[in-house]
């Protein structure tokens, strides 16, 4: 009672109502699958094999959403996959080439939007602890901001000091 269905000879294959349509069996579809028109559309559910998983999109938020470990594999042989595990966000990328992020402008960011490394097309690179910069690339060469601690040998070309400076080591030697 309120439901409808679509029988391929003799079998039920789909069944729907006002607010709902179930596929009863394997089916093919050719053609385009329209769900709502424009502005009355409804949510789609597209469910995996374990309870809980499963692809939406919702229609009131106009978005996509996956579950907590419902994955999106893209590239003949899922060489590209993005998830999110409950606790972590995955981007990973086994395929033969390298994973490429492309713009003009990159940041990389914090959850409290604080930068973590800003690079520009072109320009400069700079490198930040605590939201605070401690390494720029630029046209000249680089500035650290901060000290700087470096292990093992340690070559200089070139080297300008200003200010109060302290060399120690034994193989040491200045013409500054």
């Amino acid at each position: 009672a309120g439901y409808r269905r679509i029988n391929a000879g003799s079998a039920s294959v789909v069944k729907f109502g006002a607010t709902s349509f179930q596929v009863l069996q394997p089916t093919t579809l050719t053609g385009a699958l329209t769900v709502g028109a424009d502005d009355t559309g409804h949510d789609v559910r597209f469910w995996g094999a374990t309870a809980g998983k499963y692809w939406e999109w919702d229609e009131s938020d106009n978005v996509v959403r996956m579950r907590d470990n419902v994955k999106s594999f893209y590239g003949d042989g899922g060489d590209l996959k993005i998830y999110h595990d409950g606790s972590n966000s995955y981007i990973t990328d086994t395929g033969s080439g390298g994973l490429i992020v492309k713009g003009s402008t990159l940041y990389l960011r914090n959850p409290s939007d604080e930068d973590m490394i800003y690079a520009a097309s072109g320009a400069e690179v700079s490198l930040y602890y605590d939201n605070s910069q401690k390494f720029h690339t630029s046209s000249t060469g680089v500035n650290v901001l901060g000290g700087l601690t470096a292990t093992g040998t340690l070559t200089a070309t070139g080297l300008s000091v200003a200010g109060s400076s302290s060399f120690q080591g034994a193989a040491f030697t200045s013409t500054i």
